[in-house]
């Protein structure tokens, strides 16, 4: 019984000739899209992560880490009447519990391999249902952080050392003199408190979807608050605000809030491309060896004998 595979001499000639025959025409088209390829990857690779805790059985992201420290609680599957038929079936709940003397913070946390050159575009929604934060005599926003301001976090962006001081920025809410504020500041190192880091407050209210987005561009050095369509603020970044290399949700060890709880859902983030998609190194190389086997290709095709494009195996 003759064998169907490999093709016989024969079939393997007449299958190089058609080949050769079309390559003249098919050479510069392909050439072309290799070209385009290699120069959209680093677009095509830009990181978009998302995060509506729609899993049946938790997060719908593995994540790097996922801390919740005494007193506290991370809930992945929160669900009520209460909140927006947008957000699905559940939610992510954070709690921070009374005061103790054991670890802090409640947070899911993503780490990237390097800090990110071009940014992030960060959006989500939240609903605060507890808030338990001591009243903060209001002061000078360009005074940076003052000791004792007791702080919630609902996302914060860092870079890969995500355990240092400094941020790209923190989004939380404060009791503002007795009105409770989302507030977001832009570059602020703790251990310095910087005076170049920015504060902005917006008046919100108990028991209400909000959503905001955070346009943090550190390829052209400027950055924007938007809150429910409002933007805030767009301004330039100083030369010292970092990269981000790590992505957030929840709240930090270091901030003082306690004895409140807030609800989070539709939340993403997107890395920002560049304004001249330049292929990265390794792109390059993959571009160099396509071209490399392209032309191996069309010089074999072009040879006036058969080519054995299927090789016999044993």
């Amino acid at each position: 019984m003759p064998k169907l595979w490999p093709p016989s001499s024969v079939a393997r000639s007449v299958f190089s000739v058609l080949v050769r025959e079309k390559f003249d025409s098919l050479f510069p088209v392909v050439a072309i899209a290799i070209i385009l390829l290699s120069t959209s990857v680093r677009v095509a690779c830009a990181k978009t992560f998302f995060e509506d805790f729609e899993n049946p059985t938790g997060t719908d992201n593995t994540y790097t880490t996922t801390w919740v420290g005494e007193t506290n609680q991370l809930n992945p599957n929160f669900s009520s009447p209460v909140l927006p038929s947008s957000w699905g079936k559940k939610s992510g709940e954070v709690f921070l519990g009374p005061p103790s003397s054991g670890p802090k913070g409640a947070f899911w946390l993503t780490l990237d391999n390097t800090d990110s050159p071009t940014g992030y575009l960060y959006q989500g929604s939240f609903f605060i249902a507890l808030n338990g934060l001591d009243p903060t005599t209001p002061g000078p926003l360009s005074g940076a952080v003052q000791a004792g301001w007791q702080v919630a976090n609902l996302a914060i962006a860092k870079p890969t050392d995500w355990r240092g001081n400094v941020a790209a920025w923190r989004l939380g809410i404060i009791n503002w003199g007795g009105q409770l504020d989302l507030w977001v500041i832009f570059g602020w190192n703790s251990e310095t408190n910087n005076p170049d880091a920015t504060m902005y407050l917006t008046p919100i209210a108990m028991n209400e979807a909000y959503t905001t987005a955070i346009y943090y561009d550190t390829l052209n050095r400027s950055y924007a608050w938007v809150v429910d369509g409002k933007t805030e603020v767009a301004a330039a970044m100083p030369s010292d605000y970092p990269e981000i290399g790590a992505e957030i949700i929840g709240d930090s060890g270091s901030a003082m809030g306690r004895n409140t709880a807030y609800i989070v859902d539709n939340i993403s983030w997107t890395e920002l491309p560049s304004n001249a998609p330049v292929p990265e190194p390794a792109t390059w190389t993959l571009a160099c060896l396509g071209f490399v086997a392209l032309a191996y290709a069309y010089v074999a095709c072009r040879n006036r004998r058969p080519v054995d494009l299927f090789k016999p195996t044993l």
